[in-house]
């Protein structure tokens, strides 16, 4: 079995939905049936999302400035 993934461990990475795009680093790769998920973390928190959430560019379009 070959399993691939889109990201890598330690790479920073966006959550194309979050209104913030606050930057979180990939801290671990989990392989599942129903694809690969990516955990992130950002301070102290952390939370899995699969490729289709993710984009290695920050959208300037979705970040609110608050």
């Amino acid at each position: 079995m070959i399993i691939s993934s889109l990201f890598d461990i330690g790479q920073i990475i966006y959550i194309k939905t979050d209104k913030e795009q606050c930057a979180r680093m990939i801290i671990a790769i989990m392989v599942r049936q129903a694809g690969v998920q990516y955990e992130l973390n950002y301070g102290a928190a952390s939370s899995w999302h699969y490729e289709i959430e993710l984009s290695e560019t920050k959208d300037i379009l979705t970040a609110t400035t608050g």
